[in-house]
């Protein structure tokens, strides 16, 4: 998808939730294939993307969920496509790890997140080893900044503005919500290693998350753990990182903008300043 792609509203719900049940075991065996190879090919582990609008997350969404069948309706027929993925991977994995990454909220007005703490309980009975908790959906995008309580911009899960700590770690608000037995990774706004180990210190969260951090200093973590330099990252969270990859001359090379190439950011910034209203449902 370039620049003039446009992301239809309800997008994902319409694709997906058309899912006959034949594609959906078709695609429950790939998801199975896919951790066999991964376990044969030395990883620690596999994450099921349950988040985002992506296939998953249209059955365990209250917004993108209608299915009238056996994975519609309710919580824990929301979750049977991971329970099925699961139980069938266990076969052939055994106890190799495997974790989920789930919308603590779609940005869609559902207030209440009791529906994704019981989601998490749900996947947590059946074997799910950790967490990942993250937020937004396309169709979001349509809402003011307003409804959202950030700009909507290009990607609802990478929000902007992020100087000061209060906006930082913006899941955080729903972490603390949750009340788990497995590891609960708090990914999303992560930015300052003093707030992240008061996190970690209040066992909030079990994990820390990080992205766009890494694509402007790939040995964060490293300088953090060593006590090289500040306490705050230099990501400035302006999200030019995602103009090389889906701009108008794309070279799907994920790198900070920022950075590099100062004129390649101030493009970055007005394309992005354009791309909600030029993609709008």
């Amino acid at each position: 998808p370039g620049a003039a792609s446009k992301f239809p509203t309800a997008f994902s719900s319409r694709k997906y939730q058309a899912a006959t049940k034949d594609e959906i075991f078709q695609i429950e065996r790939c998801f199975v294939q896919v951790m066999k190879r991964l376990k044969d090919s030395g990883f620690d582990g596999a994450e099921l993307h349950a988040g985002h609008g992506y296939f998953l997350n249209s059955f365990l969404s209250p917004y993108m969920n209608r299915r009238v069948d056996e994975y519609g309706g309710s919580v824990e027929n929301g979750i049977r496509i991971i329970k099925e993925i699961v139980s069938e991977a266990r076969e052939h994995v055994d106890d190799f790890p495997i974790l989920v990454k789930m919308n603590c909220t779609d940005h869609m007005g559902e207030q209440d997140t009791k529906w994704y703490r019981d989601v998490a309980k749900e996947l947590e009975n059946i074997g799910i080893d950790a967490i990942e908790l993250s937020s937004g959906i396309t169709e979001c995008l349509d809402r003011t900044e307003e409804e959202l309580g950030f700009p909507p911009i290009l990607n609802p899960s990478a929000h902007v503005q992020l100087r000061t700590e209060d906006n930082q770690s913006y899941h955080l608000r729903y972490a603390e919500k949750m009340d788990m037995k497995i590891p609960v990774i708090l990914t999303g706004g992560n930015r300052n290693i003093e707030r992240l180990d008061s996190i970690l210190q209040a066992d909030t969260a079990d994990f820390i998350g990080i992205s766009r951090p890494l694509n402007r200093e790939p040995d964060l973590p490293n300088r953090w753990m060593e006590g090289r330099g500040g306490k705050a990252t230099g990501c400035i969270s302006c999200n030019s990182c995602f103009y090389p990859m889906m701009g108008p001359n794309q070279d799907s090379r994920l790198r900070c903008v920022h950075m590099e190439d100062r004129q390649l950011h101030r493009e970055a910034q007005e394309w992005l300043g354009s791309w909600v209203e030029n993609n709008r449902g």
